[in-house]
């Protein structure tokens, strides 16, 4: 699955598993970036 997101008025996919822009390779905002770090660190611990 995979979610839409407008950036400067372009329709962009990102990838629910990095959740990182596959044009630009790009983090869309910090709020995407936290939890892209917190899903890892729960994936190392188990």
């Amino acid at each position: 699955m995979s979610k839409v997101y407008d950036r400067g008025g372009k329709m962009n996919v990102y990838s629910a598993d990095g959740k990182i822009c596959q044009k630009s390779k790009k983090i869309p905002n910090v709020n995407t970036l936290l939890n892209v770090l917190r899903e890892m660190g729960k994936q190392k611990r188990h």
